[in-house]
C-alpha cells in the first residue's frame, strides 16, 4: 500500500519541525504564564508582608511613645488629680451633674430619627442639587 502524495507532503521532514516548534512554543508560553502568575503571588504576598511589619512598627512606636508618656511625672499627676478629685493651689474643680434621663432619651431619639430619614429619602440627582443650591 502506497501513501498518497498528500500525506506525503504533510509528512515531510520540514512539517513536522515546524509542528514539533509550534508544540514546544505552546508548552514554553503555558510555563511562561505559569511562572509570571507564580510571581504575582509572590509579590502581592510581599507587598502584604512588608504592609504588616510597617504596622507593626507604627504600633510599636505608638506603644512606645504610650510607655513614655505613662512614665512621665505629668502623666501621673493628671492621673492621680482626675482619680482622687484633687486641684493645684489656684486650680478649681468643676463638677457638672449627669445629663437628666430625658435629654439623653431625646437625643437619642433625633439621631435614630435623622438617620432613618436620611436612609428613606432617596431623591434624583437633579432635586438634590435643587435642595443643595437654592435649601428648598
Amino acid at each position: 500500500m502506497e501513501i498518497p502524495k498528500k500525506a506525503k507532503k504533510l509528512l515531510s521532514t520540514g512539517n513536522i519541525a515546524i509542528g514539533i516548534l509550534v508544540i514546544a512554543g505552546v508548552f514554553c508560553i503555558i510555563a511562561s504564564i505559569e511562572a509570571m502568575q507564580r510571581n504575582y503571588d509572590l509579590r502581592s504576598k510581599v507587598a502584604d508582608e512588608t504592609r504588616r511589619r510597617h504596622q507593626l512598627e507604627l504600633e510599636i512606636a505608638e506603644l512606645e511613645y504610650q510607655r513614655v508618656w505613662r512614665a512621665s511625672e505629668e502623666f501621673q499627676e493628671l492621673s492621680l488629680k482626675r482619680r482622687f478629685n484633687l486641684a493645684n493651689e489656684g486650680e478649681i474643680i468643676l463638677e457638672l451633674p449627669a445629663p437628666a434621663d430625658w435629654v439623653v432619651q431625646r437625643a437619642e431619639e433625633a439621631s435614630r430619627a435623622s438617620a432613618e430619614e436620611l436612609e428613606t429619602e432617596e431623591l434624583p440627582n437633579w432635586r438634590v442639587w435643587v435642595k443643595f443650591l437654592f435649601g428648598s
